[in-house]
């Protein structure tokens, strides 16, 4: 499927190149020497001075990062790992799954209530006595 602008990169793992950082909070993401363009900063994994940062901590805006606290150039970023744009498969609207789209046998007895299961529903046989009948049973013995 064609894209306007960036092609989704999804599944990739990514070291991305060692950045060094210099009395600031914005640093370019570079891979193999190339821009590099996150999702978000939710698709990265950055470790500073050792201690993995929240995602919340940092924000992307193009091919750059932005630490919402300024780094020193004693600071140390260790890693950022990139693992692709993530996928939304958003959520099922209430009463769109039909029939058809359940696998046999994938409602279990839990799933039913019990005001679902009636008499008219059982087949001859089956699932115990019906009102009124009466059972006559015998017995062998050989």
């Amino acid at each position: 499927m064609p894209f306007i602008g960036k092609q989704p990169d999804r599944g990739t793992i990514r070291i991305l190149d060692t950045i060094t950082p210099a009395n600031g909070t914005t640093f370019p993401l570079k891979t193999e020497g190339e821009n590099f363009f996150a999702a978000s900063s939710a698709s990265l994994i950055v470790s500073v001075n050792g201690v993995i940062q929240s995602p919340n901590t940092y924000s992307v805006n193009e091919q750059f990062i932005i630490f919402d606290s300024a780094l020193t150039d004693s600071d140390v970023i260790n890693h950022i790992v990139s693992f692709g744009d993530p996928i939304d498969i958003g959520i099922t609207s209430d009463a769109s799954v039909t029939t058809a789209k359940l696998a046999n046998g994938s409602v279990s007895t839990p799933k039913l209530a019990d005001s679902s299961v009636t008499e008219a529903k059982l087949a001859p046989g089956v699932g115990g006595i019906k009102t009124g009948k009466s059972i006559a049973m015998a017995i062998v013995f050989g």
